[in-house]
């Protein structure tokens, strides 16, 4: 009998009794740190605040993720903004059409990463919707451009736009802590520590030192110079003997990025093919082909005279179709 007691005295306290609340969306072990989630419990968490009814401008709106949509208003009578939050249930379809709307509202104890009033919006009814019949853009932007804080500066980066229309000072200490926050993401996504082996070139500072070297693999190269690094990985890796046997097709190409670093850089004939139409070239290409274009001679190699022009691009799909096509078989057989 004292053992039964005990066992069952064991059990009654480690067994936690489950107390459902729907108002708080269950949290999930792989994504227990979504935003998204996160936003939802913070919402649903926060009831303290009365609540206040108001007519306001829908200004802009925004969704984040499938449960939650953003609102900036400007409550009639007033000339600030706020940022509403809402639950995408609680933002009709006829919202996103909306000129004027009538909010049931409560106030989050913190402001909004713009320094705006935060209120967490319980109901909405849409009063009047917007003269035009199209639908606006999701998230137009009213401000002026030089009241809005430029990222490159705010970042810590030196902004190289010529007569840039954009802010290049803080206003109050949320800006700073905003563009604090920006440049500690910036070093994070670098890694420039002294000490780490993996830090990013500067490619302001040097042009040419970040591009791929064979064998030298401890630094980190910017997402924009994917074509540079892969074109010079290919020729490494394959060899010139064995790509100038044929041209290099480079399927899905694109804005044809590999297809010119190929051919313009390393002087390999490349084909770039892709459904799409071709985009112009940059002016400093075009500058550069008129350039090589002039220089050449009839002695000239020819390697300098297909660097001299644009790589050959085919608009069409790699399929059953297009490989049965004369133009396909004259392709893949070369």
């Amino acid at each position: 009998r004292c053992k039964m007691s005990t066992t069952t005295a064991v059990l009654a306290t480690t067994t936690p009794v489950p107390v459902k609340n729907a108002s708080v969306p269950a949290e999930s072990p792989t994504a227990a740190t979504h935003k998204t989630q996160r936003w939802e419990r913070t919402l649903a968490a926060t009831t303290e605040a009365p609540l206040e009814r108001f007519e306001a401008k829908l200004v802009r709106w925004r969704r984040l993720g499938k449960n939650l949509v953003f609102l900036d208003v400007v409550r009639t009578g007033r000339d600030d903004e706020w940022q509403l939050a809402c639950a995408a249930a609680t933002f009709p379809p006829a919202a996103e059409r909306a000129d004027v709307v009538v909010v049931e509202a409560r106030e989050e104890p913190a402001c909004s990463r713009r320094g705006l009033r935060a209120l967490r919006c319980d109901a909405l009814a849409v009063l009047t919707e917007r003269p035009s019949a199209e639908k606006p853009a999701k998230n137009p932007d009213t401000r002026e451009k030089k009241d809005v804080l430029c990222k490159v500066w705010a970042r810590g980066d030196a902004c190289t736009t010529k007569n840039c229309p954009y802010r290049h000072a803080f206003r109050d200490a949320f800006e700073e802590t905003w563009g604090r926050r920006l440049r500690l993401r910036r070093d994070h996504d670098l890694k420039q520590d002294a000490a780490d082996p993996f830090a990013a070139y500067d490619k302001y500072a040097n042009k040419n030192a970040w591009r791929f070297v064979p064998g030298d693999d401890n630094r980190k190269r910017r997402h924009a110079a994917r074509h540079v690094e892969f074109g010079a990985w290919i020729l490494h890796r394959f060899g010139r003997s064995l790509l100038e046997a044929g041209p290099v097709l480079d399927v899905a190409g694109g804005r044809g990025q590999l297809a010119w670093e190929l051919q313009c850089v390393h002087g390999l004939r490349a084909v770039s093919l892709d459904p799409r139409s071709a985009k112009v070239p940059r002016k400093s290409r075009r500058k550069l082909l008129r350039k090589r274009l002039a220089a050449l001679t009839p002695d000239s190699s020819p390697r300098d005279q297909l660097m001299a022009r644009n790589p050959r691009r085919v608009e069409a799909l790699l399929d059953p179709a297009f490989e049965a096509s004369e133009q396909g078989r004259a392709l893949l057989e070369s």
